[in-house]
């Protein structure tokens, strides 16, 4: 395959991280960008284990970016793409799980830190967000999105992206973790004044599940917002209902806007499924 655009660089934020890079075994992954040595994951190679763009881990034979001590795992973390979103998804694999994800400010005070949640624990990672800064272990690296140089170039990223994530591969080559499993189906609720407040219960590792990535359209009702859910990739349609202050005779209403929206379903770009399940409450 000819070389595309990258999918992302990995930057060294912390001395580790340049001896990482800069180590021997990791050289085929090393190139320089910006006045600096980085980490380059394509789509152009293949992984160690197939279907995902980059690999970590101290055993050589499953990480494509060899961590040299046993303070990390055998397969300790790896990237790959939703296949149908196409969004940037890290998962750690690793007996110890320090893995973090963090959105990293001019100052600490501003900066947030991410655990990897859920099973397995994952994350997803948003081009939308120029500050994104990963630990894998005790080595910080700073995630950096690259520029299309033209919109051709974009395109033709975008379709290599859709052709690396749906390869179906051969079973033979299949290699799933013992994390890989059906997981429970989520329950969902609209918030209110008796919702707890996530932030204050989680104050050192908020427990931020879903981001908005942009309005879809606003009505007399509410606004619509394509919504990415952080842990799977998966896009959704979230529509906010307006209560209006001092409106008592709005149940009948809602009944309806949720009867409405529980029996829409969308198609959209790539084939992504997009639908409305909504649970509403009302005190």
């Amino acid at each position: 395959m000819a070389e595309q655009d990258p999918v992302f660089y990995l930057a060294p934020a912390s001395d580790l991280a340049s001896q990482i890079i800069n180590h021997d075994r990791n050289c085929s992954y090393k190139v320089p960008f910006q006045g600096q040595f980085v980490l380059r994951a394509g789509m152009e190679r293949s992984s160690k284990k197939p279907g995902c763009l980059l690999t970590f881990g101290r055993d050589e034979g499953q990480g494509d970016i060899y961590l040299p001590t046993r303070s990390w795992s055998k397969l300790h973390c790896y990237f790959f793409l939703n296949p149908l979103t196409l969004r940037l998804i890290l998962r750690d694999v690793s007996t110890t799980r320090d893995t973090h994800v963090s959105h990293w400010k001019k100052t600490p005070k501003d900066s947030k830190k991410y655990q990897l949640q859920g099973t397995p624990k994952q994350r997803v990672l948003l081009p939308e967000h120029d500050d994104i800064v990963i630990d894998i272990g005790k080595a910080r690296f700073s995630l950096i999105w690259p520029v299309p140089k033209t919109l051709e170039g974009q395109r033709a990223s975008e379709n290599a992206k859709i052709v690396f994530a749906q390869k179906v591969m051969p079973a033979v080559l299949d290699w799933t973790d013992l994390d890989d499993r059906v997981l429970p189906k989520k329950a969902y609720e609209t918030r209110s004044e008796h919702t707890p407040s996530l932030a204050s219960q989680n104050k050192k590792h908020p427990k931020i599940t879903h981001e908005q990535s942009r309005p879809l359209g606003k009505g007399s009702f509410g606004s619509v917002y394509e919504t990415v859910d952080l842990y799977n990739g998966d896009v959704m349609a979230v529509k906010t209902v307006t209560h209006p202050p001092g409106n008592n005779n709005v149940k009948y209403a809602w009944k309806q806007e949720v009867e409405t929206l529980s029996a829409l379903v969308h198609v959209s770009l790539n084939s992504c499924r997009m639908s409305a399940s909504v649970n509403i409450y009302i005190a």
